[in-house]
């Protein structure tokens, strides 16, 4: 198994508070199945989708459970080795998943890169291969947690594609950039594909921000009531 160090700048207590907050509401949140395979999408880029994603699957990690990080965003991969070998390459059946999955420098935490850029990620998702995979890391792999950064499913189909075949999907959303329309619109949209959605994460709200966010807390606040975890 080849190894990938992440390198990360400290978040600070009240952050690693926060992650600690979410994950605790996913795995006890009340009514229904526990999401086991979790997609982390946006209304749009730059949101903060893919620390998110990081910081949670570290939190899991940090229980003792057993978890694979998945980039599935094709259209704007990480720049690291570990793509030669990483998922858009799996997908192809070019490899087997033993294969394209990485160890890291996180305790309990493997990752999956996203391979290089694809021409068709859309269609590469809707196969039936990438279905059959999580159930087999779920079944045969025995991951407690497949976390799954996916592209923001606000710009890009290939995002709710993903979602649709998970547990349950968090949207992200930036405070001072985005907009309760664009994130009721995304939304829409996933749950048009029968998405489950799991909850909304604020992010990147500072001390002294919160009349700023006021607009966000609401949708918040507002969508939370309606959530089976959070």
């Amino acid at each position: 198994m080849d190894r990938y160090e992440f390198k990360l700048k400290p978040i600070g207590n009240a952050a690693i508070e926060a992650y600690k907050t979410l994950r605790t509401n996913l795995m006890f949140g009340s009514g229904g199945e526990k999401p086991n395979v979790i997609t982390v999408s946006s209304s749009l880029p730059g949101e903060g989708k893919s620390s998110t994603s990081l910081f949670l699957a570290i939190s899991f990690a940090q229980l003792g459970q057993k978890v694979l990080l998945i980039d599935a965003d094709m259209r704007k991969p990480g720049e690291n080795p570990a793509n030669e070998k990483g998922l858009s390459y799996l997908l192809e059946k070019h490899l087997t998943v033993e294969d394209a999955i990485c160890s890291t420098n996180y305790e309990n935490l493997h990752f999956l890169p996203s391979g290089l850029p694809t021409q068709n990620p859309v269609e590469l998702f809707s196969r039936d291969r990438f279905s059959v995979m999580l159930k087999y890391l779920v079944e045969d792999l025995h991951y407690d947690k497949v976390v799954i950064d996916t592209p923001s499913a606000g710009s890009f189909i290939d995002g709710a594609v993903i979602a649709a075949q998970t547990d349950g999907t968090l949207l992200v959303a930036k405070c001072g950039s985005t907009d309760a329309g664009s994130l009721m619109r995304t939304k829409q949209q996933l749950e048009s594909l029968s998405v489950r959605i799991i909850g909304v994460v604020l992010n990147v709200m500072k001390k002294g921000e919160y009349g700023r966010c006021s607009t966000y807390k609401r949708y918040v606040r507002y969508y939370a009531k309606k959530s089976k975890w959070l």
